[in-house]
């Protein structure tokens, strides 16, 4: 089953509310209109407000193996003492210095939520596909709550290498 975004939802409704509430005149149509820019802009204004709180350390444990899920874990911390965090998304960035996505599938970490004054771990799993020794460089952190219209984003920058050793073959005897 295919899901409409919340955005295009928002959009509709607002073309049918405008012309009934200022063409009418009316004060239902207009509160409901005023409302609906309301949560908007609190939307846009929250996003921006609670990712400059938010700081991301990419955690390597091990060299990685071609064929078996290797797991890049994430530190993140809250440093704001009034806003909680909520729905965040990890993802690694493609840059021109960084190669990781020649040697692994392309995967995200989700974050639940990260209180104020809190520090939390997550994780996303990568596949390794190639060997070498791929650089991963932006951390890209984002979320769109609280209603899923607006996504704000915040890339942090950890340049790091990691060994992708080559798949191991059990030889015939």
């Amino acid at each position: 089953a295919s899901t409409i975004h919340p955005t295009v939802v928002f959009v509709v409704l607002i073309l049918l509310v405008a012309p009934s509430a200022f063409l009418q005149g009316k004060n239902l149509p207009m509160w409901l209109f005023g409302a609906m820019v309301i949560t908007m802009a609190m939307t846009f204004v929250w996003t921006r407000l609670v990712l400059r709180s938010i700081e991301v350390r990419r955690i390597i444990s091990a060299p990685a193996k071609v064929g078996e899920p290797y797991v890049i874990g994430y530190e993140v911390r809250n440093t704001s003492r009034g806003f909680a965090c909520f729905c965040l998304w990890i993802e690694e960035q493609q840059t021109k210095n960084a190669t990781w996505q020649n040697n692994f599938l392309k995967a995200r970490g989700w974050i639940m939520e990260v209180g104020a004054g809190e520090t939390v771990h997550g994780e996303a799993i990568f596949l390794p596909t190639h060997r070498g020794e791929p650089t991963f460089d932006g951390i890209r952190i984002s979320t769109s709550f609280p209603f899923g219209m607006v996504r704000s984003s915040k890339v942090i920058r950890q340049e790091v290498d990691v060994l992708v050793q080559p798949k191991v073959v059990q030889l015939r005897p």
